[in-house]
Protein backbone atom coordinates (compact mmCIF):
# COMPACT_ATOMS: atom_id res chain seq x y z
CA UNK A 1 0.00 0.00 0.00
CA UNK A 2 2.85 2.00 0.57
CA UNK A 3 2.29 3.33 -3.59
CA UNK A 4 -1.52 3.56 -2.71
CA UNK A 5 -1.64 6.43 0.35
CA UNK A 6 -5.21 7.06 -0.58
CA UNK A 7 -5.81 3.54 0.01
CA UNK A 8 -3.84 3.66 3.46
CA UNK A 9 -7.25 3.89 5.31
CA UNK A 10 -8.20 0.14 4.42
CA UNK A 11 -4.99 -0.82 6.38
CA UNK A 12 -6.23 1.19 9.11
CA UNK A 13 -9.57 -0.08 9.18
CA UNK A 14 -8.01 -3.48 9.24
CA UNK A 15 -6.20 -2.98 12.41
CA UNK A 16 -9.17 -1.48 14.20
CA UNK A 17 -11.23 -4.58 12.98
CA UNK A 18 -8.68 -7.20 14.30
CA UNK A 19 -8.70 -5.35 17.75
CA UNK A 20 -12.62 -5.03 17.77
CA UNK A 21 -12.43 -9.15 16.70
CA UNK A 22 -9.91 -9.85 19.16
CA UNK A 23 -11.95 -8.00 22.44
CA UNK A 24 -15.24 -9.35 21.38
CA UNK A 25 -14.01 -13.15 21.18
CA UNK A 26 -13.41 -13.08 17.84
CA UNK A 27 -9.72 -13.63 17.77
CA UNK A 28 -9.47 -17.11 16.35
CA UNK A 29 -9.73 -16.98 12.29
CA UNK A 30 -9.97 -20.11 10.25
CA UNK A 31 -7.81 -20.37 7.75
CA UNK A 32 -8.04 -21.47 4.19
CA UNK A 33 -5.95 -24.83 4.86
CA UNK A 34 -8.58 -26.00 7.81
CA UNK A 35 -6.38 -24.53 10.58
CA UNK A 36 -6.70 -21.80 12.97
CA UNK A 37 -4.72 -18.45 13.98
CA UNK A 38 -5.35 -16.17 16.61
CA UNK A 39 -4.68 -12.48 17.07
CA UNK A 40 -4.20 -10.41 19.38
CA UNK A 41 -3.61 -6.77 20.47
CA UNK A 42 -0.34 -6.04 22.85
CA UNK A 43 1.63 -2.76 24.55
CA UNK A 44 1.64 -0.09 21.51
CA UNK A 45 -0.94 1.64 19.69
CA UNK A 46 -0.16 4.67 17.47
CA UNK A 47 -3.82 6.36 16.11
CA UNK A 48 -4.22 9.07 13.43
CA UNK A 49 -6.94 10.06 12.02
CA UNK A 50 -8.28 11.06 8.61
CA UNK A 51 -5.89 14.07 8.15
CA UNK A 52 -2.57 13.45 7.57
CA UNK A 53 -0.90 16.53 9.49
CA UNK A 54 -3.30 15.57 12.30
CA UNK A 55 -1.94 14.81 15.78
CA UNK A 56 -0.86 11.29 16.41
CA UNK A 57 -1.42 9.35 19.63
CA UNK A 58 0.49 6.88 20.65
CA UNK A 59 -0.48 4.85 23.93
CA UNK A 60 2.31 1.98 25.26
CA UNK A 61 2.89 -0.23 27.76
CA UNK A 62 0.98 -1.83 29.95
CA UNK A 63 -2.43 -3.02 28.14
CA UNK A 64 -3.38 0.29 26.29
CA UNK A 65 -6.02 -1.45 24.00
CA UNK A 66 -8.37 -1.19 27.61
CA UNK A 67 -7.30 2.00 28.46
CA UNK A 68 -9.91 5.17 28.15
CA UNK A 69 -7.83 6.90 26.18
CA UNK A 70 -7.82 4.42 23.57
CA UNK A 71 -11.32 4.49 24.10
CA UNK A 72 -11.96 8.30 23.08
CA UNK A 73 -9.29 7.89 20.39
CA UNK A 74 -11.92 5.54 19.11
CA UNK A 75 -15.33 7.21 20.16
CA UNK A 76 -13.63 10.17 18.36
CA UNK A 77 -13.27 8.86 14.55
CA UNK A 78 -9.46 7.66 15.05
CA UNK A 79 -8.22 4.89 13.36
CA UNK A 80 -5.28 2.79 14.43
CA UNK A 81 -2.73 3.54 12.29
CA UNK A 82 -0.03 1.10 13.81
CA UNK A 83 -0.26 -1.90 16.66
CA UNK A 84 1.77 -4.12 18.29
CA UNK A 85 -0.05 -7.91 17.70
CA UNK A 86 0.82 -10.84 18.43
CA UNK A 87 -0.44 -13.52 15.51
CA UNK A 88 0.01 -17.51 15.99
CA UNK A 89 -1.17 -20.73 14.41
CA UNK A 90 -0.15 -24.18 15.86
CA UNK A 91 2.74 -24.14 17.77
CA UNK A 92 4.06 -20.69 15.82
CA UNK A 93 3.88 -17.34 17.14
CA UNK A 94 4.69 -13.98 15.69
CA UNK A 95 4.85 -10.46 17.46
CA UNK A 96 5.46 -7.44 15.47
CA UNK A 97 4.35 -3.93 15.03
CA UNK A 98 2.14 -3.64 11.96
CA UNK A 99 1.82 -0.58 10.52
CA UNK A 100 -1.64 -0.12 8.27
CA UNK A 101 -0.63 2.56 6.26
CA UNK A 102 2.07 1.02 4.57
CA UNK A 103 1.44 -2.73 5.64
CA UNK A 104 4.80 -2.49 6.71
CA UNK A 105 6.17 -4.85 9.46
CA UNK A 106 8.34 -3.09 12.00
CA UNK A 107 9.94 -5.32 14.83
CA UNK A 108 9.38 -8.31 13.91
CA UNK A 109 10.16 -11.29 16.34
CA UNK A 110 9.76 -14.66 14.90
CA UNK A 111 9.44 -17.57 16.40
CA UNK A 112 12.29 -19.63 17.80
CA UNK A 113 13.64 -22.22 15.69
CA UNK A 114 14.58 -25.59 17.36
CA UNK A 115 17.95 -25.80 17.48
CA UNK A 116 18.31 -29.68 16.58
CA UNK A 117 16.80 -28.72 13.28
CA UNK A 118 19.29 -25.78 12.51
CA UNK A 119 21.91 -26.76 14.24
CA UNK A 120 24.82 -24.20 14.38
CA UNK A 121 24.72 -23.52 10.71
CA UNK A 122 24.33 -19.67 10.33
CA UNK A 123 22.86 -19.98 6.86
CA UNK A 124 20.40 -22.49 8.27
CA UNK A 125 19.46 -19.74 10.90
CA UNK A 126 19.48 -17.25 8.28
CA UNK A 127 16.86 -19.40 6.26
CA UNK A 128 15.03 -20.06 8.83
CA UNK A 129 14.39 -16.54 9.73
CA UNK A 130 13.03 -15.76 6.23
CA UNK A 131 10.93 -18.86 6.17
CA UNK A 132 9.02 -17.11 9.40
CA UNK A 133 9.11 -13.66 7.62
CA UNK A 134 7.40 -15.41 4.48
CA UNK A 135 5.03 -17.51 6.70
CA UNK A 136 4.08 -14.33 9.01
CA UNK A 137 3.78 -11.88 5.53
CA UNK A 138 1.21 -15.17 4.22
CA UNK A 139 -0.59 -14.94 7.65
CA UNK A 140 -1.18 -11.35 7.69
CA UNK A 141 -2.06 -11.31 3.73
CA UNK A 142 -4.74 -13.79 4.58
CA UNK A 143 -6.24 -12.15 7.23
CA UNK A 144 -6.42 -8.95 5.48
CA UNK A 145 -8.11 -11.35 2.97
CA UNK A 146 -10.57 -11.91 5.39
CA UNK A 147 -10.85 -8.19 6.55
CA UNK A 148 -11.25 -6.99 2.47
CA UNK A 149 -14.12 -10.40 2.26
CA UNK A 150 -16.17 -8.56 5.17
CA UNK A 151 -15.37 -4.78 4.74
CA UNK A 152 -16.14 -5.37 1.01
CA UNK A 153 -19.90 -7.81 1.90
CA UNK A 154 -23.27 -5.96 0.84
CA UNK A 155 -24.45 -6.55 4.70
CA UNK A 156 -21.09 -4.63 6.04
CA UNK A 157 -22.67 -0.96 6.29
CA UNK A 158 -26.10 -2.90 7.97
CA UNK A 159 -24.32 -5.33 9.86
CA UNK A 160 -20.49 -5.43 11.06
CA UNK A 161 -20.99 -1.13 11.49
CA UNK A 162 -23.35 -1.11 13.67
CA UNK A 163 -21.61 -4.10 15.77
CA UNK A 164 -17.94 -2.07 16.25
CA UNK A 165 -20.34 1.00 16.94
CA UNK A 166 -21.75 -1.40 19.63
CA UNK A 167 -18.39 -2.20 20.91
CA UNK A 168 -16.99 1.18 20.90
CA UNK A 169 -20.45 2.57 23.10
CA UNK A 170 -19.94 -0.22 25.52
CA UNK A 171 -16.24 0.61 26.19
CA UNK A 172 -17.43 3.61 27.24
CA UNK A 173 -19.26 2.55 29.45
CA UNK A 174 -16.73 0.95 31.45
Amino acid sequence: MKNLPEKAFLGEEFLTWLWYRTETGQGEFLRKNGSYAGASMEDFLLFGGDDRDELEQTLRRGLPSKSPEATTALAEGKRLARARLTLATGEREWVLVLDGRTFDFLSVKCPEEDPEDIGDDPMAKDLARMQGFAELSDLVDELFGLFLETRLSPSFEDKEVPRIRAWIRDRQKL
